[in-house]
């Protein structure tokens, strides 16, 4: 019996410190935010867990952040400097280390003019999402495993290529990015195993998806390729795909024209009618359930490719039904189950000509129709 009361005893003290660790642990995931304007690196860690007292670098975060650890970035500054985290996170659920745009302020940009990399990540389980990343000698450099790269616009890279990946093991996985007139291939693996691309924009560049080697296993489908150049004078070589080292289509892929709204001007978001929209794959599963601007995916039917889910729904009074995706090809039938899918951001489009019943949103806000445009 003595004996018995001691296994009772061990076995409580276990849980009990099992307890404590898994307590530990969660408390001990912090949520920072850097604002480039207003910030100051020499608050404390514990000030700029407050959005009153944000640090100024992005940098700063990543020589502090730990494994479960957030930091929101302020959108609508360029922030000109280089990150290179300090730490890895792990694989455990809700351990990764992640960058990520501030929600409500617009979308950050690193710009280093031409000299410099943007992220260079020698660490594992790391996620970067919702930057602007641009003139970077690479936008994305990255070393080990189980890696994000999520709703990223990455253009103009000077040398090598928009994202750079090289896998130590496992996988790391680039998801939903738009990757633009860049130097080189636009997303290119170097070595390792395990890479998996999924719903990108690949537009403008040397090569679209390549590797230094051939052989690599490049796990890639529901990309968009368009006006990738390939190597002059070696059209073996490939232009979209880098045939010379194995890498070949996919059978979800599109070539075409993206249809972008006004890329000259650097908007490079979606037209109503641009192949990409509702052709990329289910990724809820893989934690994408918004695009860079924070809207949610998906919108009006399937993922869309690219960083950008186009905000349009459409409702057409005389050939509607609202059992459609309330896309431009099948658009809802009433104004209300526009308003009831509708989310912040989202713009209803509603054809004019016809009458329509009137219409509660399903906030309990009368939609304004105006211009056969309802914005809720």
């Amino acid at each position: 019996m003595a004996r018995k009361k001691i296994y009772i005893r061990v076995a409580l003290l276990l849980l009990f410190v099992l307890s404590l660790l898994y307590s530990f642990e969660s408390v001990s995931a912090a949520t920072y935010y850097v604002a480039g304007d207003v910030g100051s690196d020499a608050y404390s860690s514990a000030q700029a867990q407050s959005t009153a007292t944000p640090w100024q670098t992005i940098q700063k975060a990543a020589n502090t952040m730990v494994a479960g650890d957030t930091v929101n970035v302020k959108g609508g500054i360029t922030y000109a400097e280089g990150v290179t985290p300090a730490n890895s996170g792990n694989a455990t659920p809700g351990n990764l280390i992640t960058y990520q745009s501030w929600a409500g302020t617009g979308t950050p940009i690193v710009d280093r003019g031409g000299v410099g990399g943007c992220f260079t990540v020698f660490k594992n389980f790391i996620q970067v999402s919702g930057f602007e990343i641009d003139h970077c000698t690479i936008g994305i450099m990255a070393f080990g495993t189980g890696n994000y790269f999520v709703n990223n616009l990455v253009h103009h890279s000077s040398s090598g290529s928009g994202l750079y990946i090289r896998n130590t093991s496992g996988n790391s996985y680039v998801y939903n990015n738009t990757v633009v007139d860049n130097v080189g291939t636009g997303i290119n693996a170097w070595s390792g195993t395990g890479l998996v691309v999924r719903n990108n924009i690949i537009v403008g560049n040397t090569f679209g998806i390549g590797s230094d080697i051939g052989g690599l296993l490049i796990d890639h489908d529901y990309n968009l390729f368009y006006d990738n150049s390939g190597l002059s004078g070696h059209p073996e070589w490939g232009t979209d795909y880098m045939e010379i080292n194995g890498i070949f289509a996919a059978p979800h892929d599109i070539h075409a024209d993206p249809l972008f709204v006004d890329a000259a001007n650097g908007d490079f978001s979606l037209q109503p009618n641009s192949p990409a929209i509702n052709m990329g794959v289910d990724l809820t599963s893989s934690g994408v359930t918004t695009d860079i601007r924070g809207r949610a995916r998906p919108n009006a039917g399937a993922y869309d490719i690219g960083a950008y889910e186009d905000p349009n729904l459409y409702v057409d009074g005389s050939a509607g039904l609202d059992t459609n995706n309330g896309s431009l090809t099948a658009p809802f039938l009433t104004i209300q189950k526009g308003a009831d899918v509708a989310t912040a951001g989202d713009n209803v489009n509603v054809r004019g000509g016809i009458t329509y019943s009137a219409t509660t949103c399903s906030n309990g806000v009368i939609c304004l129709v105006n211009s056969g445009t309802a914005s809720k």
